[in-house]
């Protein structure tokens, strides 16, 4: 009458037992290639000595007195923009650099009234916020270094 009943647990069964050969060498082949790829992972390069010497900061220092930007600084040794912005804030924290030899004065006396306009205490990113992101930490971090050096000097 057309309703033979065929039995699946032979198949059910035999399928299952294929599954879980396969999947036992899948994982067998993941785990080789995740341990080959851990192994061909690069190395950072160590960044070559400076032949005399010098500090990461003091070449940043001597590229600018030769009257490259802060750009041309960044591409010239493989850095960002942000650290050479950082390295300069230190020199003129450290009265090595003026900020005016790397920032124009509209940027310096924009960002000196912004942070007059902060309350007592407010922090980089107070004055970064305020400001809407215009300029870098770098860059905020050096003229808040000058405004302190005159602020002491007045």
């Amino acid at each position: 009458n057309g309703q033979e009943k065929f039995a699946f647990d032979a198949l059910t069964k035999q399928r299952a037992e294929n599954r879980a050969i396969l999947l036992t060498e899948i994982r067998k082949l993941t785990e080789n290639q995740a341990s080959t790829a851990d192994k061909k992972r690069p190395r950072k390069t160590k960044k070559p000595k400076d032949p005399k010497g010098r500090s990461t900061f003091d070449i940043t220092l001597d590229l600018l007195a030769t009257g490259m930007t802060v750009e041309q600084i960044a591409q010239e040794r493989g850095l960002v923009a942000g650290t050479i912005e950082a390295h300069l804030a230190k020199g003129v924290e450290e009265g090595k650099v003026s900020v005016f030899k790397f920032m124009p004065e509209e940027i310096v006396i924009e960002i000196v009234n912004a942070r007059r306009q902060l309350p007592e205490g407010s922090t980089s990113k107070d004055l970064y916020e305020k400001l809407k992101g215009k300029f870098g930490y770098g860059q905020l971090r050096a003229v808040a270094a000058y405004a302190r050096l005159t602020e002491q000097s007045a």
